[in-house]
């Protein structure tokens, strides 16, 4: 992606892309041009009801949210599986934009929103790890059991 600035009707953009003399390729070049207007309009929009964030840590995103209408509460975090939502203390269903980002429905109101992180394979993990060390744990006891040792003195 290539930032060209601003630019008005009528301008001329001249872009070029050298390649070695004994090279040859094609490309698709595609343009888009960001309605400023419309750009402003639309973050007034997102941004009048917004997530007050009252904490925030590594798997815990928790705020409030005063609603001015009946709408979707949308999050820059991405859904992988492993997050849950609750509204009010309640469980709520994670709604996904764009396939993969968080959101959830919210009434006309204030809530408390809460998003939780549970990394399943972390649990699994540490109830594995667990299970060897106690499995080590009775091998060497029963390898180095005292009245073994006692028994052949």
């Amino acid at each position: 992606m290539i930032a060209v600035g601003d630019v008005k009707t009528g301008d001329t953009i001249d872009i070029r892309v050298e390649c070695d003399k004994d090279e040859s390729s094609t490309m698709t070049l595609s343009a888009a041009v960001l309605n400023g207007e419309r750009f402003a309009r639309g973050y007034e929009i997102l941004s009048a009801s917004r997530l007050n964030l009252t904490r925030f840590r590594s798997t815990l995103v928790e705020g409030t949210v005063d609603c001015d209408r009946d709408g979707l509460l949308y999050t820059s975090v991405p859904q992988n599986g492993n997050w849950s939502v609750k509204v009010d203390g309640k469980p709520a269903e994670i709604r996904l934009v764009g396939d993969c980002m968080v959101a959830v429905n919210l009434t006309e109101g204030v809530h408390t929103v809460r998003l939780t992180y549970h990394n399943a394979a972390f649990s699994l993990g540490w109830k594995i790890s667990f299970a060897c060390a106690a499995v080590f744990g009775a091998l060497a006891w029963s390898v180095y059991r005292p009245d073994k040792k006692s028994a052949k003195k």
